[in-house]
């Protein structure tokens, strides 16, 4: 069975079907009727409207707080704050370094080392310094001041010999090799 069910109203149209089915078993006095009994969609005419929620103020006032001092946080970052690079001088750079690296090795004095009759050799490098150090068992020495700018010299004394690491020598001979 079909039943078409049609109507008008003042909103549109109606138009819907239901198919119900009987079943007659053979092997029982009993039938059922089964099947779409019951509308799939109801005998309503639907029309869907958008409105628009109010504006929640709490949450409104709540941003505009948090952007507000976000603000005044990038305004102070910007207006009152300095952005200072220190620039590291090549000399106090190569001492730190001389330093950390060889600082147990180190002797500092208190007076320069003033000797007429030595012989003194000239050092390339710390490395080297060390390296000849080590071999004769003798400290490196260096006159100390409170300017590092004065603490340029690093002495090996053996015997009648002095091994001497000019730093301003070597520095002269690490800027030639940046600039080449």
């Amino acid at each position: 069975m079909d039943i078409n069910i049609q109507g008008e109203t003042d909103k549109g149209s109606i138009e819907e079907t239901i198919t119900p089915s009987i079943v007659i078993p053979l092997n029982t006095s009993m039938f059922q009727i089964s099947g779409n009994t019951e509308l799939d969609i109801p005998g309503a005419i639907e029309e869907t409207t958008q409105i628009q929620l109010p504006v929640d103020k709490k949450q409104v006032a709540l941003f505009g707080i948090i952007l507000g001092f976000l603000l005044l946080g990038l305004i102070y970052v910007i207006f009152f704050t300095n952005a200072t690079i220190k620039i590291i001088d090549p000399l106090e750079k190569k001492m730190r370094k001389i330093f950390k690296k060889h600082g147990d090795r180190l002797v500092a004095l208190n007076s320069d080392l003033a000797s007429p009759d030595i012989s003194t050799y000239r050092v390339k490098s710390i490395d080297d310094l060390v390296r000849l150090a080590d071999e004769i068992g003798k400290p490196i020495m260096y006159k100390y001041s409170s300017d590092y700018k004065e603490m340029d010299r690093f002495y090996v004394i053996h015997e009648d010999e002095v091994y001497i690491l000019d730093i301003n020598d070597a520095l002269g001979n690490d800027k030639s090799k940046i600039e080449s």
